[in-house]
């Protein structure tokens, strides 16, 4: 009895190991997908196509700023795109020549970054597919952030690593910012990127389409304790809304982690220590809210950010994105991350019920601390496995 391959288009089988495991605890059928990493031109050229834009556009304002020449040239190219819709040019889902492009870009990526995806229980994956009614399909909480939640690449559904339908459907959600700048509205549009409003997010699951996002945001990296580098921060606390979502549909929520994401860019957090009156009331609130332990010593329950830090936290959760300088491969300036081995760890689904609009607060804690409880198991069980064996999460 073997698992299927995933789809040989833009792959080559030799740089696949496919691995069925039996833990020692009850049988769950497992498996591995290992990519050979290559740092050839092509893989490095589509990481830039894709994840490059933001040097760009940095680039073209100081530019416009600098160079008088050009200023009206490149000030009409960023208003033009900025008016223009999102999809320009390519209208349709199934634009022939955007598809091919998307799975060209994924496929390459998935070298520059030597992929590595495990599913713990992809018996349990493909059963949502064979589900009645609403429910069948699955929303995929992923974490860390860390400076760009760039893993969720691996959701593509050119690469057709999930099973049935949930992999054929699945959309990436990421802030709303994005869809806001020009040039790069077009990009991740292009890309299969959509905006993680909550309408948007409803749609798709109505449909019955797979949704796969990073809940604790770029708001993790404000919290980073730059003396304390073996925490891993994980903003989610807080992070509810889309279990009240699962629970409106009866929608699966599975936990996902990425491994070694952190060092994937070097970086600059601004942390003011002239924070507002708003900033001061909002870190008391923040101090006073009540927190459950979790019953693993690695784990450390809610720290609150310093009063210097949160002005920082504030901002990047009003507007969607943290104002900050990061640099990736070569020391570029706002450029393409270091080719890191990215392993993502996909656990087991959490199923459920349906409650329709009357969703009660007491559910969506219970599943909120069900999926944060399943997230931890999932790092633990990896962690000394990945060479994070001294390494703990900080849930905040």
């Amino acid at each position: 009895d073997t698992l299927p391959f995933p789809s040989e288009s833009y792959l080559d089988v030799r740089d696949v190991r496919q691995e069925q495991k039996e833990p020692k605890c009850g049988k769950i059928r497992y498996l591995d997908i290992q990519y050979t990493a290559r740092l050839f031109f092509l893989p490095t050229l589509a990481v830039t196509l894709w994840l490059g834009w933001h040097g760009v556009l940095i680039a073209m304002v100081l530019y416009a700023i600098l160079v008088a020449e050009m200023r009206a040239n490149i000030m009409g190219v960023l208003t033009i795109s900025a008016i223009l819709p999102p999809q320009f040019p390519f209208f349709g889902v199934g634009n022939e020549m955007i598809q091919k492009i998307r799975s060209w870009i994924a496929a390459e990526t998935r070298k520059y970054f030597g992929l590595k995806v495990t599913i713990e229980d992809y018996d349990a994956l493909n059963a949502i597919n064979n589900r009645d009614g609403p429910g069948k399909t699955a929303i995929f909480a992923c974490e860390p952030h860390d400076i760009l939640g760039y893993p969720v690449f691996l959701f593509n559904p050119s690469l057709n690593i999930l099973p049935g339908r949930i992999g054929e459907t699945v959309s990436i959600l990421m802030t709303g910012a994005i869809f806001k700048l020009p040039i790069m509205k077009h990009i991740f549009t292009w890309l299969g990127g959509y905006s993680v409003d909550k309408k948007i997010f409803r749609d798709r699951l109505a449909r019955n389409e797979a949704c796969a996002f990073v809940p604790g945001g770029v708001q993790e990296v404000t919290l980073i304790d730059s003396k304390k580098p073996e925490e891993i921060v994980l903003y989610l606390k807080d992070r509810k809304g889309f279990v009240k979502l699962a629970l409106e549909r009866g929608v699966p929520i599975v936990p996902v982690f990425f491994f070694h994401m952190d060092g994937s860019y070097g970086y600059f957090v601004p942390k003011g220590r002239l924070v507002t009156k708003f900033g001061k009331s909002k870190l008391q609130d923040y101090n006073d809210v009540s927190t459950n332990a979790i019953t693993r010593d690695s784990v450390v329950y809610r720290s609150p950010p310093s009063s210097h830090d949160f002005l920082s936290f504030i901002i990047a959760r009003k507007i969607g994105f943290l104002p900050l300088f990061f640099y990736g491969r070569w020391k570029i300036p706002f450029g393409i991350p270091y080719p890191k081995k990215i392993h993502v760890v996909i656990g087991q689904p959490i199923n459920v019920p349906c409650e329709g609009s009357d969703v009660c607060n007491e559910s969506v804690d219970k599943y909120h601390k069900k999926f944060v409880n399943s997230l931890v198991e999932l790092f633990e069980n990896h962690k000394v496995s990945e060479g994070y064996g001294n390494r703990s999460l900080k849930i905040m």
